[in-house]
């Protein structure tokens, strides 16, 4: 493919340095869609670039406009009508948010070991000198699938000492690591201290942490999750969190989101819970502007594409 003439149907952000990409690619055109901007009926668009806020609702009717390739700037593309998209060729943004959402997820295995906030103090304890903390080492740590972002959970548990399972399809690109690959998430949760959920939200894992995969994990485990709140079945982590059978559920996910108010998971103690800002990191604009111009740049000269999304599988 070559450059000429080439339009870009996007949603007007400030994060997409429009100018920058002109100036390497002077005649790739950008047409804001936006909601509310007046459409000309003769909209054509090579490119439909779809921003974390818009609504996949409103997806479909920018699809018969010419569209080849469509980019999503997020990792999880749950919501894209992938009944609709036929032979377009589909990337999303994956890893430009893995390193953060892992410091995060490190973060909750870590203040479950260590009992933080629990073990700060503003008076005088009952005791000095004693507390029931756990440690890492030699701990189990379930990563259920084993995308880019629980691979970079693993890189940084291993200098812990910790088991690491994961639970994985194949066995590829992990030759020279200590990481376990178990087949199915039944032995991946039996033996783990703690259960972090990496998996794409799809038909086949709505809901699939669910009661019964709840009650085989170790009594006690501490569940994590930094992937979509539908994979949980919630009605059962409540369950499941009143018998003790899960001890903690750190969670930056949640189904609906925002959860509506006086929702029991904003005051269980037991739940540690924030408002999916996971991702969150100074630089993390810049790496959608960059993951997006480098696929431009491979699309414009007939390259493979990264984050490629198997419209198949939906992820």
């Amino acid at each position: 493919m070559s450059d000429n003439n080439v339009s870009i149907l996007w949603e007007a952000v400030n994060y997409i340095r429009v100018e920058e990409i002109k100036k390497a690619f002077p005649n790739v055109n950008f047409i804001d869609v936006s909601p509310g901007v007046e459409l000309d009926q003769e909209l054509r668009g090579e490119i439909f670039l779809v921003t974390p806020t818009r609504d996949t609702a409103e997806l479909p009717k920018f699809l018969d406009k010419g569209v080849k390739w469509v980019h999503i700037m997020t990792h999880g593309v749950d919501g894209l009508p992938f009944e609709m998209l036929g032979d377009c060729v589909v990337t999303c943004s994956r890893g430009a948010s893995s390193v953060p959402i892992a410091e995060w997820a490190v973060t909750m295995i870590l203040s479950h070991t260590k009992k933080i906030p629990e073990s700060w103090i503003s008076e005088e304890p009952e005791n000095w000198f004693l507390a029931p903390l756990e440690t890492l080492s030699g701990a189990t740590v379930a990563l259920l699938g084993f995308g880019s972002i629980n691979q970079e959970i693993a890189k940084r548990l291993e200098p812990f000492g910790c088991r690491i399972v994961a639970v994985r399809n194949n066995k590829s690109g992990l030759s020279g690591t200590n990481i376990e690959i178990l087949p199915t998430l039944e032995e991946g949760v039996s033996e783990a201290d703690h259960v972090v959920i990496g998996l794409p939200l799809t038909e086949e894992t709505h809901h699939i942490v669910n009661d019964r995969l709840m009650k085989l994990m170790k009594p006690g485990a501490h569940l994590v999750n930094i992937a979509r709140g539908d994979i949980v079945d919630q009605e059962a982590l409540f369950e499941n969190l009143e018998s003790g059978q899960i001890s903690r559920a750190s969670l930056d996910v949640v189904s609906p989101e925002p959860l509506p108010e006086g929702h029991w998971l904003y005051t269980d103690p037991r739940v540690k819970l924030s408002a999916h800002i996971s991702w969150a990191s100074p630089d993390f604009l810049d790496q959608l502007h960059d993951l997006f111009s480098s696929n431009l740049k491979k699309w414009l000269s007939g390259l493979p594409l990264d984050g490629l999304v198997d419209i198949k599988k939906g992820y």
